[in-house]
């Protein structure tokens, strides 16, 4: 019932047809220029990443907007998001499954530092940048302060779903190299997405909605390192005792 709920989003009872055309299409143009770039030597990811740019408003809905609105029907836009949103949720939970937590033990103050480093160079480059583009796309709306902090902060966010792809690809991720390499760059995008939700809240000047949003993320974040975390291990261990271990690659 759960399913059906989920993809009929709306009561037309062409939801679902669309939805397999769309899902249908991104999979096999996906899947088709994935493998011609592992041919090529290099990641799929980066071919299934080019798909998604293929498909999307930037070339189909500018070449043939009737091809693109057919395919991905607007009635079928809101259950393919959701789709696209589990299935990177739940990739990024196998990931954290394998990673070597005693890796990040033993190396946190190099994590913290690349991971600051790593900031703080993207950070600088967008604020130089912001000279540049502030009267084309605020408007004078917004004191350049903070039109320059937001676009630092933006720019300080890693695509952290494409990176761990391509170690996983190049069967990097259970390395010491792929962990510290996950490791900083979560670190990195923790900090990047409280900073950006905290400039996006002062932009409307709501300075209490943004202290929200930081106190939630906050919150959750103790949560799972002081709840979350020791159940999952309890678990873990259990199902390791029993002969059935959980963790992808451990014995």
């Amino acid at each position: 019932m759960g399913g059906v709920h989920l993809l009929a989003s709306g009561s037309e009872p062409h939801v679902f047809p669309s939805l397999l055309l769309a899902l249908t299409v991104v999979i096999l143009t996906a899947r088709m220029l994935g493998t011609l770039f592992s041919r090529l030597g290099q990641p799929p990811v980066i071919g299934e990443v080019i798909a998604g740019i293929l498909l999307g408003p930037s070339l189909l809905g500018r070449v043939a907007p009737e091809v693109s609105s057919y395919v991905f029907r607007p009635v079928a836009l809101p259950s393919l998001e959701v789709l696209a949103q589990l299935g990177v949720v739940l990739f990024m939970f196998l990931v954290g499954m394998e990673l070597d937590t005693d890796v990040i033990r033993r190396r946190t103050s190099r994590v913290l530092a690349i991971a600051v480093g790593s900031m703080a160079v993207a950070f600088t480059i967008g604020a130089a940048l912001a000279w540049g583009t502030y009267s084309q796309f605020s408007g004078n709306e917004r004191p350049f302060p903070l039109f320059a902090l937001f676009i630092g902060v933006a720019l300080s966010v890693t695509a952290f779903p494409v990176m761990v792809r391509i170690l996983t690809d190049r069967s990097l991720q259970a390395t010491d190299l792929g962990t510290l390499a996950i490791s900083c760059a979560a670190v990195a995008d923790v900090v990047a997405w409280c900073l950006l939700a905290f400039v996006s809240s002062l932009s409307h000047a709501r300075p209490d909605t943004a202290w929200l949003t930081t106190g939630l993320t906050t919150a959750f974040v103790v949560i799972v390192f002081a709840i979350v975390g020791p159940i999952v291990r309890r678990t873990l261990s259990r199902h390791e005792r029993l002969g059935h271990p959980l963790r992808a690659g451990r014995d």
